[in-house]
């Protein structure tokens, strides 16, 4: 067999383990894998959950939020064993031998938006360049193609330095082989600087045999609730925004439906202004607003708990199954429609990204056409969860330089923490009001938008990825519009014994890993 036969045949076996995410490194430990309740068919109009308790699985689930936390969200200053760290963070003192750092990217990244033309507000990479004397080069990919691609480099011995671990990857690329621990690059990158406050609880969640591959920098931007503000004057009704303000436990999944019936309006026997519209993933804010993860990882406790039978899970989908089929407050135009028709007035309420509401609708804030207000609640009671996918930067295993790799990981926190601004006299907040200012943007809707993003005490986040890691499916995720039109009860019946089977053998591999 010559020698590219060979390669072609080692490369489809080791695609074909990929795939599986049955490959593994030896050694052995106990865990263990559980289910949550029984999906019933709950009304949720009223946003509460009819059942609490749990039906057990492999073990005992964890399915009541007053003992137990399933969305994976713990404030960085409670379970922190190192101790938070209040020292101010300094640039490391190091100089590299290896100045060329290749970073694994998606295909839609263009070199000239990794730099800045701001000397007062430099990006990583410009102190990367600048002070280290460093430079740089985008290996792109799309994300389908994301482990092929990588396999043919891994074993082409032609790694990059660094890889954008989505969260849907872990923990594939672990077990891939395709990433390393950053633990041995301390004078690089410490994770006990203070720059990780936030997020080190996080860190440790996914640490694995106590080393740490994946450091969490933080979130992806959370959805919240778009409307028109003259609609609800129009209709005598007072803004989500207003009963938000006054009593953040009053602004519910029932108040929001409230709302949306009273919005969707019919002339002549069809519908020309829905209540409500979802945009992006907007469909699945309603499962994180419940403050449950579709799978919690908890490697404290050795258990994933699948969450896809969960009551409050269900209580989401038939929730929002209900606004579509039982009060058809729900408009079920093409995703890249929803936008244009909340723009054109056809959509009374939109859920979607926060930079939406900055960007795609800017120009509606000076007419005062747009009024923005979080995610409900799931009832009273509850919390103001919001989506969360975690982002890490993780060192590739073959990669040629490694320390710059740390190096860029580092600085990319430091630029997106407190202390950056601070250091340039500036803040956070500032900075967002001059991005916002000019679209006439109330400093009010700024704050909150703000708070939204960086604040996860307030807002905690509800892990909306990792556990679609431990699916074969890669980056199929259960909780899509698809609830919208068809009953929850079929869509589990039909998808979790394969989700489940899935879950299970990849959990096995991680916890025989080594």
């Amino acid at each position: 067999m010559n020698t590219i036969a060979k390669r072609i045949l080692s490369l489809a076996c080791i695609l074909a383990m990929l795939t599986s995410v049955t490959a593994c490194k030896p050694g052995d430990s106990s865990s263990a894998v559980s289910n949550s309740s029984t999906v019933g068919e709950t009304s949720s109009e009223m946003g509460t959950a009819a059942d609490e308790s749990s039906e057990t699985g492999y073990v005992a689930s964890q399915t009541d939020s007053s003992s137990s936390n399933p969305s994976g969200h713990t404030n960085s200053t409670g379970n922190n064993p190192n101790g938070n760290s209040n020292k101010k963070y300094t640039l490391p003192k190091v100089k590299l031998s290896n100045k060329k750092l290749k970073l694994f990217v998606g295909m839609h990244e263009d070199e000239k938006d990794w730099t800045s033309s701001r000397k007062d507000l430099p990006t990583a990479m410009d102190i990367y360049r600048d002070t280290y004397g460093g430079s740089f080069e985008l290996i792109k990919t799309t994300w389908g193609d994301y482990n092929t691609n990588l396999l043919a480099m891994y074993l082409a011995d032609e790694m990059p330095d660094l890889l954008y671990n989505v969260p849907w990857k872990f923990p594939k690329t672990y077990l891939s082989d395709f990433i390393q621990p950053v633990d041995g690059y301390t004078d690089y990158l410490n994770l006990n600087d203070s720059i990780w406050n936030d997020t080190r609880s996080y860190i440790n969640k996914f640490k694995i045999n106590g080393k740490t591959y994946y450091p969490v920098s933080g979130y992806s931007l959370p959805m919240m609730v778009m409307y028109n503000p003259q609609l609800f004057e129009l209709y005598d009704l007072e803004t989500p925004l207003s009963v938000y303000k006054k009593d953040p436990g009053k602004w519910t999944w029932a108040t929001m439906l409230s709302y949306a019936r009273e919005l969707t309006v019919s002339q002549n026997g069809k519908v020309k202004q829905y209540g409500i519209g979802f945009g992006g993933e907007g469909a699945s804010a309603m499962q994180y607003s419940t403050g449950v993860a579709i799978v919690d990882y908890d490697p404290n406790k050795g258990t994933v708990t699948h969450n896809l039978k969960h009551t409050k899970i269900a209580d989401a989908a038939n929730y929002l199954y209900d606004m579509n089929n039982k009060y058809k407050v729900v408009s079920n135009v093409r995703a890249d429609e929803m936008r244009p028709e909340f723009i054109k007035g056809n959509i009374a309420m939109l859920v979607d990204y926060t930079w939406t509401a900055e960007s795609t609708f800017a120009e509606l804030w000076e007419d005062k056409l747009i009024e923005c207000v979080p995610v409900p609640r799931y009832n009273a009671s509850s919390k103001n969860y919001v989506d969360g996918r975690w982002t890490s930067w993780t060192i590739a295993s073959k990669a040629k330089n490694p320390q710059g790799a740390a190096l860029y990981i580092a600085l990319a926190k430091y630029v997106s923490s407190d202390q950056y601004y601070t250091d340039r006299k500036t803040s956070r907040k500032l900075v967002k009001y001059m991005n916002n200012d000019r679209n006439k943007i109330p400093r009010e809707q700024s704050d909150l938008i703000l708070a939204l993003e960086s604040d996860y005490t307030k807002y905690p986040r509800v892990d909306g990825s990792t556990g679609v890691g431990f699916y074969d499916q890669g980056q199929y995720y259960p909780f899509t519009n698809e609830v919208l039109t068809r009953p929850w009860s079929q869509i589990v019946e039909s998808i979790y014994p394969k989700l489940d089977a899935a879950l299970k053998k990849n959990y096995e591999a991680l916890k025989k890993a080594k």
